[in-house]
């Protein structure tokens, strides 16, 4: 103890030679150091919510079928996600990173999403998915979700509504990309997309990107400014043509009975035909125009069609 108390009076004395500007240099650099190394500990050494992140994601992407325990696990590491990420800027970055790498899994880039929208509330989308919104290759299921749960209007960009059409209309498109850019462009509420809804109903080929275009028009907010008359007589059409997919069909009963609000005697019009000229197409759909015209006229004027049990069950489990 009696030597180690020598060497550093020793040090001090050594230390009270040296000139004021030499003093100075060695308290710089001893300062230095120590910013160097709490930024090398910084940099290697995880937050708790950075760690929480990094099992999240090897989580979503190793275990696609998530029971009991895995959802807990994966809840509790969003709860401390969620409540970290608005305040630490390291947490940002990385969520940042995560959506400028092309090849992550679409799984985690929604949980992202997700996670943002807890954190930060639905009026105020973070920098970096509006930079993904604006990234033409981004991937549309991740940018509609970035819509559905973001409310900002400024979101809705012209470039990115155009972008989004063109993947709609074109044939070449995978028919869940085209169906995420339909549902994209329900979620702008924009009215005046009417017409390219109606497009999309009788020109595209999948069901769900069909059945899709039926609930934007029917979600149109002014029906009475911009629903008219002649739209039943393309929705009379689909119902008569043998070729439509059951399911959409019954949705397009449904829409029709929708009309009745501002067109009354065409929507009955339309119903009845319907159910008269197809006695033998689509029991079910024939059976909902039967108590559509039924119910809307306050009379019993068709009879229902017989229905199987099957055919019951088929179009209530999908």
């Amino acid at each position: 103890m009696i030597k180690i108390r020598k060497r550093l009076k020793a040090g001090v004395e050594h230390l009270r030679s040296f000139s004021l500007k030499k003093r100075l240099i060695l308290a710089g650099s001893f300062l230095g150091g120590v910013i160097l190394l709490y930024a090398l500990l910084s940099m290697f050494c995880l937050s708790r919510s950075e760690i929480a992140l990094l099992s999240l994601r090897q989580s979503i992407e190793g275990k696609p079928v998530c029971h009991e325990d895995c959802l807990l696990a994966r809840s509790a590491w969003e709860q401390l996600i969620v409540a970290q990420l608005p305040a630490s800027r390291r947490l940002n970055r990385r969520f940042a990173r995560n959506f400028q790498d092309p090849s992550l899994d679409r799984d985690f880039k929604k949980e992202l999403v997700k996670i943002s929208a807890l954190a930060y509330g639905p009026n105020n989308p973070p920098d970096y998915l509006r930079a993904y919104l604006n990234n033409i290759q981004g991937d549309l299921v991740v940018q509609t979700m970035i819509i559905s749960l973001f409310s900002d209007p400024s979101l809705f960009s012209p470039t990115l509504m155009a972008t989004w059409k063109a993947k709609a209309e074109n044939p070449q498109t995978a028919a869940a990309d085209r169906l995420a850019a339909l549902t994209g462009l329900a979620e702008t509420q924009d009215d005046s997309l009417l017409a390219f809804y109606f497009s999309r109903l009788t020109a595209d080929d999948d069901l769900a990107v069909r059945q899709e275009a039926v609930r934007a028009i029917s979600n149109i907010s002014d029906k009475a400014g911009y629903w008219r008359v002649d739209q039943l007589a393309v929705i009379k059409k689909l119902l008569l043509d043998s070729r439509v997919p059951n399911l959409l069909r019954a949705d397009l009963v449904f829409l029709a009975s929708d009309y009745y609000s501002f067109f009354p005697s065409e929507t009955l019009s339309v119903l009845t035909v319907f159910y008269k000229q197809t006695p033998s197409l689509d029991p079910v759909s024939r059976a909902l125009a039967a108590d559509a015209v039924n119910r809307l006229s306050r009379t019993k004027k068709l009879a229902s069609p017989a229905v199987s049990e099957t055919d019951w069950q088929a179009y209530y489990n999908h």
